[in-house]
């Protein structure tokens, strides 16, 4: 098990709220910092505080539940990512990682969601692509980008209040394009974390 300490906002017991595991119980570790600076980001930030990734991983896999969420800011740009997955694994636990996809994969992630920001990312295969959408050309250019996946999703951009900006396009946009599914954040529909 591989030792060091990770910037960590904060790990909570929830749902997934979003993509194919929705509606399922899971252990979320949050990583501080993002290499992207987008308007509609719901995700605070902040520095967080540097924990100690054995103990991390112990106490997650004290919790109970099998599967844990490594989300952010953006995983990635942490070096120690690759120890804290090992870690996690090492505990029994299937480790799934969100994304914006612009950075390296650590080997060990039993489910990788990829939710890109832009065209420009370095990962073009995972379990699930994720695409929040504004309207415009992007949800075109990754439903014909080749993109290796079996799930494609789609995910309206909420204001401040939780109201979606664009459903209704996105409605019609599904029509158009069945091989993608609807993905709501059950999490801000049920008011829970």
């Amino acid at each position: 098990m591989t030792g060091g300490t990770i910037p960590v906002v904060e790990v909570f017991e929830s749902i997934q709220g979003e993509g194919f595991w929705a509606g399922t119980p899971a252990l979320f570790v949050r990583l501080a910092g993002c290499n992207l600076r987008c308007w509609f980001c719901d995700t605070r930030r902040d520095d967080g505080k540097r924990v100690d990734i054995r103990r991390l991983a112990k106490e997650a896999g004290k919790s109970g539940l099998w599967r844990v969420v490594i989300t952010g800011g953006e995983p990635t740009i942490h070096p120690e990512l690759p120890g804290l997955v090992a870690a996690l694994a090492d505990e029994d636990m299937d480790v799934h990682l969100e994304t914006n996809g612009t950075g390296p994969i650590p080997e060990g992630v039993h489910w990788l969601t990829v939710s890109p920001k832009s065209k420009n990312i370095r990962v073009r295969m995972a379990d699930e692509l994720k695409v929040l959408w504004l309207g415009g050309d992007f949800l075109d250019y990754w439903d014909g980008s080749g993109f290796l996946t079996e799930h494609r999703f789609v995910q309206p951009v909420a204001d401040p209040t939780g109201k979606a900006y664009n459903t209704e396009s996105i409605l019609a946009w599904l029509r158009r394009h069945q091989r993608w599914r609807l993905s709501l954040q059950l999490q801000k529909i049920l008011k829970i974390r």
